[in-house]
């Protein structure tokens, strides 16, 4: 919910400002689908944004609204979503951000949404095997 509210808020933003048209309900649609969908949800939201700029009257819109997609996912996998993840599982945000790292690097998006609740179940288990 928290993820949504921050995309939908952003391209909001973006979209006002380089001239979207319908800024507004393609904003709470990328936010709202972004987060529905699990892995893809940002590149299947993204494309009515794009479509819609690039059939409007200034085409550039379109490549500007892709060029924010591409730019927001990356944020939010490096720094966003880390650090609300780990606050919602408490693990501390350095563990939070190398895992997700390692989680991309090795399986890929799906890698890096899995990997903070991966290494905080590892974390319980090591905290409650580790003092037998």
């Amino acid at each position: 919910m928290v993820l949504g509210t921050i995309n939908a808020v952003t391209s909001g933003i973006v979209f006002l400002v380089i001239g979207l048209p319908y800024w507004l309900p393609l904003a709470l649609w990328t936010g709202v689908v972004a987060q529905s969908v699990p892995t893809i949800g940002t590149y299947i939201a993204i494309v009515l944004p794009v479509l819609v700029g690039l059939l409007s009257a200034q085409p550039r819109t379109g490549v500007l609204a892709l060029g924010w997609a591409l730019l927001y996912q990356q944020v939010e996998n490096l720094t966003i979503e880390p650090k609300i993840s780990a606050k919602a599982v408490n693990v501390n945000l350095a563990v939070s951000f190398g895992a997700v790292l390692l989680g991309a690097a090795l399986f890929g998006v799906a890698g890096a949404f899995l990997a903070v609740p991966v290494v905080a179940m590892l974390l319980a288990l090591l905290d409650i095997y580790g003092k037998r």
